[in-house]
């Protein structure tokens, strides 16, 4: 029996690079160079920071990342992308297999259950390939933007919507005085108010949307987004307050 916290050693730690409610976004430097300096394998789901934000998967020590591609990447629905460092996969076991979860799946041999060891063994079917041309598109229009470029614009309009709603409401998101890559801002502001649901009702009316999160608004600047749209969403509040 372990008599000792000290004795428990995690074998792996699983964190969102920013946290979904409250747009917190981790030092995944930091945390992965703890990680890797500890023994320990570190799994990011980055749905709330792919397309947004640089992750530099090598640099931060990440041995495995999932992200959704409908949030930041904004590519519809029914998309995830999965990354695996080659250090996992001879001792990969899937949770699942498909079709073409096997090494020959054009071999449409059902008694050969030998599996892939490469992170397709998860693409268990055939693909949407509408959502794979949007997210192909996307990720060529990020690339001429600059994804440096991208997240300074996201920091600018998120520090803007700050500087208006802290005055007026309790922001639950803290904020540093100036927001950087390094630090632990993004583009999601989350604040309290009375009757979430009815405020947001009435901002979706005026096509001004946003989230009901933990009892409050979630705001989520993405790089279309400027100081105009923070300006609307403050009149459309004044309905209320």
């Amino acid at each position: 029996m372990v008599s000792k916290v000290e004795e428990l050693k995690p074998a792996l730690v699983v964190a969102s690079a920013v946290q979904f409610g409250t747009g917190y976004r981790q030092n995944l430097h930091l945390l992965g160079e703890v990680c890797h300096n500890s023994g320990v394998e570190l799994i990011v789901n980055a749905t709330q920071a792919m397309g947004a934000f640089p992750i530099h998967v090598k640099e931060m020590k990440i041995v495995a990342l999932t992200a959704s591609c409908y949030k930041w990447m904004c590519c519809g629905y029914g998309l995830n992308v999965v990354y695996l460092s080659e250090n996992l996969l001879p001792t990969a076991q899937w949770p699942i297999a498909g079709w073409l979860s096997v090494e020959d799946p054009l071999a449409m041999n059902n008694r050969n259950l030998k599996l892939k060891k490469q992170a397709s063994a998860l693409e268990v079917g055939i693909p949407m390939f509408s959502l794979l041309a949007a997210l192909g598109t996307q990720i060529e229009y990020i690339q001429r933007l600059g994804i440096d470029y991208i997240a300074k614009r996201i920091l600018e309009v998120s520090s803007y919507a700050y500087e208006l709603l802290a005055p007026n409401f309790k922001v639950i998101s803290q904020r540093s005085s100036t927001p950087e890559l390094n630090s632990c801002d993004s583009g999601t502001l989350l604040f309290e108010v009375d009757n979430a649901e009815s405020v947001v009702e009435q901002l979706n009316r005026k096509k001004i949307y946003v989230s009901i999160r933990q009892g409050g608004i979630r705001v989520s600047s993405h790089f279309y987004n400027n100081e105009q749209d923070i300006n609307r969403l403050m009149e459309g509040l004044k309905v209320n307050y």
